[in-house]
């Protein structure tokens, strides 16, 4: 029975050695950034925005909308000519 005992107790340390070793070498791998890849690195981006112009009891108005985030920035305003 000791036999037995000592064989499983190498097998248990054997078997948490490996998964512990490929867990430190996964992690590894994950944190590991590659600094020369310029495709991977964050942008900064101006937000998008177009007028809308309508006529609007006969005078020309115009309104900022946000194309980024799909809102309006301003209220109608109305166009000197």
């Amino acid at each position: 029975m000791k036999r037995g005992q000592r064989l499983f107790l190498i097998f248990l340390i054997f078997a948490l050695l490996l998964c512990s070793s490929a867990m430190a070498f996964e992690s590894t791998m994950v944190s590991m950034a590659d600094p020369d890849r310029g495709d991977e690195q964050i942008e900064q981006r101006a937000e998008q925005t177009e007028w809308v112009y309508r006529y609007y009891n006969g005078k020309l108005q115009r309104r900022l909308w946000s194309i980024t985030y799909g809102k309006w920035l301003t209220d109608w305003i109305d166009c000197e000519p």
